[in-house]
């Protein structure tokens, strides 16, 4: 399996609109990976280690869209898939369930498993957001 490209994840934000209490949900995962509602935080380290957050980033980066299993299994092991990988994974989503259940969104819909691919749901569909590139403000010198 080829490893996936990550080129636009450390300038990507994901947000949604769904309101919370009157605070939208928001996914940042540029520099710390961070998952903000309600206005508390769930700071990268909440994340079930290296694994779950490169899962979790990559099921942010694509949620408009399933991700199948082969797919999120090269993202987490480029080199070589394990023997047991697909317990791995499986455990892997099961525990990005019960995180993402503390931002109240429903722990058995939050991520669906069908026909081989996970798909992650932040209801209602959120918009991806990339910060604009800083112009140079160095002219030329003639």
């Amino acid at each position: 399996m080829d490893a996936v490209p990550w080129d636009d994840l450390g300038q990507t934000l994901a947000e949604s609109s769904h309101n919370m209490g009157g605070m939208p949900l928001r996914i940042y995962l540029t520099g710390r990976m961070t998952i903000e509602y309600t206005g508390n935080l769930l700071d990268q380290d909440a994340f079930p280690g290296r694994q779950g957050l490169l899962a979790f980033a990559r099921l942010a980066l694509d949620r408009q869209y399933a991700v199948s299993r082969d797919r999120l299994a090269a993202v987490l092991w480029p080199d070589e898939l394990p023997r047991a990988w697909d317990a791995a994974l499986n455990a892997i989503v099961s525990k990005l369930r019960v995180l993402l259940a503390k931002t109240g969104l429903e722990r058995s819909e939050v991520i669906s498993s069908a026909f081989g691919c996970y798909q992650l749901h932040i209801p209602p569909p959120g918009s991806i957001w990339k910060p604009p590139r800083i112009r140079s403000t160095r002219r030329k010198v003639s």
